[in-house]
């Protein structure tokens, strides 16, 4: 999850991107893996991937317009070595095969048209340069964003406690 200082900024964005054109609140993130297979360890194995890996700070790409309804307006991140290698140690811990990998945080979801997609884009006019990746979050995603649920949030090694 961003710091808190970036979440500001973030949520301002997508606050700004809904008043526009609509879509659930939801919680600015960036997401290491998707759907992780039901395990009675898995929150006990996430707090010690946030043990083994450092906060980091992702540099930001800036903002795309994505095929998905949950990629509908998003900032691209570059994809770090840290990065890359906290979500390499997640699908080893549960046994899953990579899969691709678009690194990104999500700003409006939404189903647009091509022409307000593009509009979408171009308001997002200034973005931080870097965002800093402070914790790890479970969360429960069945169900529409609005009622997505975190189950779990374990700091990164490294952040002050």
């Amino acid at each position: 999850m961003p710091a808190q200082a970036d979440t500001l900024t973030l949520h301002k964005m997508t606050q700004s991107l809904r008043a526009a054109f609509g879509g659930p609140l939801f919680s600015p993130h960036l997401t290491v893996m998707g759907a992780l297979p039901a395990r009675a360890d898995m929150l006990d194995e996430i707090a010690a991937f946030a043990q083994q890996h450092e906060a980091m700070r992702v540099p930001v790409i800036g903002p795309e317009g994505g095929d998905r309804y949950h990629r509908c307006v998003y900032l691209r991140v570059a994809a770090s070595a840290a990065l890359l290698a906290l979500r390499q140690s997640v699908f080893e811990a549960f046994q899953v095969a990579p899969d691709a990998y678009l690194p990104h945080v999500s700003l409006l979801y939404a189903d647009l048209c091509m022409a307000e997609q593009a509009a979408a884009v171009s308001m997002v006019t200034s973005w931080p340069s870097t965002i800093a990746l402070t914790s790890l979050a479970v969360v429960e995603t069945s169900g529409a964003a609005e009622t997505w649920a975190s189950v779990g949030e374990f700091v990164l090694a490294g952040n002050d406690r």
